[in-house]
């Protein structure tokens, strides 16, 4: 504009005809400047957007590993971090661009192939079918279609399909059943035209077809038979139905497709088919072919053998070419001492041959690799699969779970195979696909990778070991994770170093730059006092950033010298709270993500003179990226100078934390300040009206014009976390308003995006770096990690995530119009409340690796954390969001909903089973049996759960209901011995006592071990005892005010004996005091103390029934027999005659010695009766 004002000629001046022009480019110019990024992706050409996707990984001479695209979607990285060892997932890549991951019921579909359009991974999260087995991504199946979301049909191993034919709601998807007589799915292909192919471990083939009948998507099924004709004899052998069989299918693959129809072709052990198939019942088998013993004889002449003996062939893929099959082998000879197993590529003919008995193989080449063969090792080597670039290139791998071989079949150069040395044996391949000529696999470890095979050449001795020497320079794989080896503190890491500085990017010339302007590199050493500490923390700091940039240009040597003046390791001034290391270190790690940008002009003026610039980059999103890339390196320089191992922690304001945790903190919050800039072009004004609530407006007015406070805020990591706060208010002061109930849906929608993308990156983060971020083995440093994602408090973000979460339920879900956004609020709402509960569970770890679980700490966590865990999920359940409750719960270990879930299911009890199984270390069968046991439904219990042998240990603890367990698995013995406990304890219900003791009496002589006599016996003494009980006179029950005799409650000998003969039974007859002294003589030792007194006082009350004084009559005798005491004395004489008489019958002088007899015992006439009576009995 200044060069075309210079030129300008017209009266109204120069300059002024020419402002209005600048100042109309101003505007789309400053539009422009903020979004050249998203505009660049736009409009730049695919191929070159496709190269810019690639980083490469590992280079050799002969091949080229690179990954692939952006990084993966979160939900599958959090599945990966989060499963264990023992977790199956597998992964399909389909040529279509779209992926399949599998973990457990979880099935992950995103499109991993970059658009020019689209910048992030597009993923959508699937529940899969209930399965006792496990699910595979073999049986995935995607439908392309012309929206560019595929549909999806999956099939679980028993035979269950469900079909999505949208994934914007995963809820709404068909499901049907196969009958598949017990057999197991194997694998499904997809053919063209919303066909595909389902094949059994049985060798069954079933045709699945997607079909629209009145408005209604629904999945046809077809059984493949094969044709009658000549080889029907040996198809019935292989696609029979019988259970006898043994051949196994190896492979299914799709073909080209033919005017005449698909073709399919099928491996099994040792033949290989092609059908044909188009329609429904008009599929036929093209060629059937027997490849073992033609095989067998190839490898003979290869191996050069006189004869096949030993040998031992397996076919293991096929893959059709353009112009032949080719086929994966193995082959081993068992005859040999030490067997080793041989991979080699089989090229067949394409078409049947019409020659009888004509060699379909036209070559064989076989790796130069071999391994080891044991027959315990034999399904994890023959695990191996196929995979071609594209039919017409000769470059194909051979991939298995740990192994990974290219091989070209070039024809100018030959046959090669060369083995890709993969990372640590702790990372593995997940799966493969081929998308646009280029192999590609899905790695543990770095996700998505491409492997080129270069062009082989012949190159000299000296050449290759200057390309070995290339590889183990350039080699890039991240082993960090998985070691840290605790570093020498006396020189820096020379290895280490050359790693970090191998790449010098615009953010390391920035920095070196800034230091080489604003400080020396001989920082002179800072001033000691007498105590040993230098005067000023500045100085620690200032001669840290010097080290720093010393090594970033290789001053290796000045480095060393600068930090053994700095931190000498001698004097122990390190391994305390707010240590002068620890505290430049943080202040050198704030200064870093909270670092201006020196080449924008506007904070020109605001750059300390003495900051460390990270970024060199105008661009808002560059500039955070380089400050993770600058943090990295300043790690890396820490564990290569050995300070790493000698840092400890730093004094917060309510806690102190560790110092590889602060540090671990900002890189989390510089990846959260990314995901919050990814997320302001789509919420810009959301966004801004919430930084403006949390900016410090008084900094901002401190600072240059020009600046924003969008400038003010990103440039501050550190406070990132604000933005809740900020967005929270907001959201408050605007539903506080006139807000209709769709704006204010849209709303929450909104900021629970934002919640979600800005967490869940910042936690990802966190899980991927969690080791790379550890002191080093032999650091103990006993501080429980304080996430700032998870804190507490009112002011909180735990606080915060809680109050969203309400807010979704109460105002978000209630006002939902439609399904499809209760169904997007729900699914906000599910990953809002994994990333709160994930903080709670790691804070939880922590705590109890440092603390340990019995501490007060850790006793309050827990508690909030299962309040908080109820509190989140049990409106999933409220809503009816089954599956999404069950997915929380399954993963944070909430039994009681899934206990409750899987009572009101139909299928409950199954799954209730497999819970038992999968959680049997986590208490989960205790659980169930506990929720039955409280809530009074002890039938369920011993229905559904009598068979399980946890339930009998868990009943050792309620003995009312084990013996029920025990009689149900015919441990009748123990049955008999808690009965006969339950009945001696039991005081309150004598019915209830008699109904223990036979259940007693009857275990025990159900018994396979027979029990002793005298335990019989006494169990039946105790009976007798209630049946004595039981015949109470009736006007004895009245007078105790008891109405039904079932309900007395237990009562003792002594107790008895007084009913029988007390002033409450007033009618009391010899048969009364009869039972009395049955009582007494049966349940009372005879040398007991009390023996004596109870026989007297038996006999002394039935003295006292009858007058004594004033006998009627003129016979005296006749008078003692009509007397209770006299029949007594009979009855008694006749029952007990095989006893001594002293033992039931006392003389005459010891009962009239009795108390009861105080008041007659002088009475002549009582006297002369009792004498003459006993005489007189003694006589008969």
């Amino acid at each position: 504009m200044g060069s075309l004002s210079d030129s300008c000629r017209q009266r109204r001046g120069r300059r002024r005809p020419v402002v209005p022009a600048g100042d109309a480019g101003m505007g789309p110019g400053l539009t422009i400047l903020p979004n050249v990024g998203d505009l660049g992706m736009l409009f730049k050409d695919s191929k070159e957007l496709m190269m810019q996707s690639f980083q490469v990984l590992q280079e050799t001479p002969q091949y080229t590993v690179s990954g692939y695209g952006t990084s993966l979607p979160v939900l599958i990285t959090e599945t990966l971090l989060q499963a264990d060892r023992s977790a199956v997932i597998s992964v399909q890549l389909d040529q279509s661009g779209w992926g399949a991951f599998v973990c457990g019921r979880k099935l992950f579909v995103w499109r991993f192939k970059q658009a020019q359009i689209t910048r992030a991974s597009q993923c959508y999260r699937l529940a899969l079918p209930a399965s006792e087995l496990c699910h595979s991504a073999k049986l995935v199946c995607l439908f392309p279609s012309q929206s560019g979301v595929p549909s999806v049909m999956a099939v679980s191993p028993e035979g269950v399909i469900r079909f999505w034919s949208s994934l914007h709601n995963d809820l709404a998807f068909y499901e049907r059943g196969l009958d598949l007589s017990n057999q197991e799915c194997y694998s499904v292909t997809h053919l063209e035209n919303g066909k595909c192919l389902l094949a059994t471990t049985s060798n069954q083939m079933i045709l699945l077809s997607v079909a629209s009948q009145n408005m209604q998507t629904q999945v046809e099924v077809h059984n493949l038979k094969p044709s009658h004709g000549m080889l029907a004899r040996m198809s019935s052998l292989i696609f029979g139905y019988s259970k006898s069989h043994t051949a196994q299918i190896r492979r299914v693959c799709a073909g080209s497709e033919t005017p005449e129809g698909h073709e399919v072709y099928v491996l099994h052990d040792e033949v290989l088919q092609k059908w044909l198939i188009s329609e429904p019942g008009q599929e036929t088998v093209v060629y059937e072919k027997q490849l073992g013993a033609v095989l067998m004889h190839h490898f003979q002449r290869e191996f050069g053998l006189t004869s096949t003996d030993g040998l031992k062939t397996w076919l293991l893929d096929v893959q059709p070419t353009t112009s032949s099959v080719l086929l994966l082998a193995a082959v081993t000879n068992i005859h040999v001492p030490s067997p080793r197993l041989h991979y080699a590529l089989v090229e067949m003919q394409a078409e049947s041959s019409s020659v009888e008995g004509q060699d379909p193989v036209e070559a064989i080449h076989i790796a130069d690799k071999t391994h080891p063969y044991k027959v315990t090792d034999e399904v994890s080597l023959l695990d191996c699969h196929l995979l071609l670039s594209h039919p017409n290139h000769p470059a194909s791998f051979i991939y298995s779970k740990n192994l990974l071989i290219g091989c070209s079949l070039s024809p100018d150069v030959g046959p090669s195979f060369q083995e890709i040395n993969l990372p640590d044996a702790r990372t593995y391949i997940l799966g493969a696909g081929s998308v646009d000529g280029q192999c590609m696999f899905f790695h543990s470890a770095e996700g998505l990778v491409t492997v080129r095979m270069n062009e082989p050449e012949m190159p000299g001795m000296d050449e290759s070991i200057v390309g070995q020497s290339r590889l183990n320079q350039s080699s890039r794989l991240d082993h960090s994770r998985l070691d840290h080896p605790r570093l020498d503190h006396s020189r820096l890491d020379q290895s280490r170093l050359d790693h970090s500085t191998h790449e010098v990017s615009h953010f390391e010339q920035s920095m070196s730059q800034s230091m080489l302007q604003n400080s020396s590199l001989m920082v002179p050493t800072p001033r000691r006092t007498e105590g040993g500490i230098p005067e000023s923390g500045g100085e620690y700091l200032n001669g840290l950033k010097t080290a720093f940039l010393c090594v970033c240009r290789s001053s290796l040597s000045q480095a060393e010298n600068i930090l053994a003046e700095l931190f000498p390791p001698e004097e122990g001034e390190d391994g305390y709270t707010d240590s002068p290391l620890d505290k430049a270190v943080e202040r050198l790690s704030l200064e870093l993500i909270n670092d201006f940008p020196p080449a924008d002009p506007r904070w020109a003026e605001s750059v300390p003179q003495d900051s460390v610039s990270a970024t060199g980059s105008l661009i808002l999103i560059h500039q955070l990226e380089d400050k993770m890339k600058a943090h990295g390196k300043l790690v890396s320089f820490l564990k290569s100078s050995g300070l790493w191992a000698r840092l400890h922690s730093v004094a917060g304001e309510d806690y102190s934390k560790s110092s590889h945790c602060v540090l671990l903190e900002h890189v989390e919050k510089l990846a959260a300040a990314r995901a919050l800039c990814h997320q302001h072009a789509e919420h810009a004004n959301l966004i801004d009206a919430a930084i403006s609530r949390v900016t410090d407006r008084e900094k901002l007015d401190k600072l240059p014009s020009g600046l924003t406070l969008r400038d003010v805020f990103y440039t501050e990591v550190a406070e990132v976390h604000q933005i809740f706060r900020g967005l929270q208010e907001e959201e408050e002061a605007l539903l506080r308003t006139d807000f209709s109930p769709r704006d204010s849906v849209t709303l929450i929608s909104n900021i629970n995006s934002v919640y979600q993308a800005v967490l869940q990156e910042a936690w990802q983060v966190h899980e991927s770096k969690s080791l790379v971020y550890q002191p080093p083995e032999g650091v103990d440093i006993r501080l429980p990690a304080q996430l700032w994602t998870a804190s507490s408090g009112p002011k909180g973000l735990r606080a915060l995530i809680s109050q969203q979460h309400n807010l979704t339920v109460q105002n978000g879900v209630s006002n939902a119009e439609d399904g499809v956004t209760k169904s997007n609020l729900f699914q906000q709402l599910f990953n809002l409340t994994e990333l709160q509960l994930d903080g709670y569970f790691s804070q939880l770890e922590s705590v109890r690796d440092s603390l340990g679980e019995d501490t007060l700490e850790y006793g309050d966590l827990e508690q909030k954390y299962l309040q908080e865990r109820s509190a989140l999920i049990k409106p999933f359940v409220k809503f009816g969001q089954i599956e999404r409750a069950a997915s929380l719960a399954e993963k944070f270990l909430d039994f009681g909903i899934l206990v409750e879930l899987c009572d009101e299911s139909n299928t409950g009890h199954k799954r209730l089973q497999h819970y038992m199984d999968y959680y049997a270390n986590q208490g989960f069968s205790d659980f169930v049996f506990k929720y039955y046991i409280d809530r009074g439904q002890r039938g369920k219990l011993m229905t559904h759960f009598s068979h399980r042998p946890e339930l009998s240990d868990f009943l050792r603890q309620h003995d009312h209901i084990s013996w029920l367990q025990d009689i149900q698995t015919n441990n009748f013995n123990q049955a008999h011995l808690t009965l006969k406990k339950l009945a001696d304890r039991e005081k309150y219900s004598v019915a209830k006592k008699k109904t223990l003791l036979s259940l007693s009496k009857l275990s025990a002589l159900a018994a396979d071990d027979p029990v002793n006599p005298t335990v019989i016996e006494g169990i039946n003494d105790d009976l007798f005892l209630i049946t004595n009980q039981e015949q109470l006179p009736p006007s004895v029950l009245q007078r105790l005010q008891i109405d039904d005799a079932t309900e007395m409650p237990v009562m003792q000998v002594d107790e008895l004996i007084e009913l029988y003969t007390g002033e409450k039974n007033k009618a009391a007859n010899e048969y009364d005091f009869m039972k009395a002294l049955d009582l007494l003589i049966t349940y009372v030792p005879k040398d007991s103390p009390g023996f004596a007194a109870l026989q007297r006082r038996i006999w002394s009350r039935a003295v006292m029934r009858n007058s004594w004084n004033d006998p009627t009559g003129a016979d005296p005798f006749q008078y003692c027999r009509e007397t209770v005491f006299f029949k007594l004395a009979k009855m008694a004489l006749e029952s007990y005659r095989d006893k001594p008489r002293d033992e039931f019958l006392p003389s005459p002088g010891e009962l009239l010695r009795s108390e009861e007899l105080a008041d007659v015992r002088e009475s002549k006439n009582l006297q002369y009766l009792l004498r003459l009576g006993m005489e007189k009995l003694n006589q008969t």
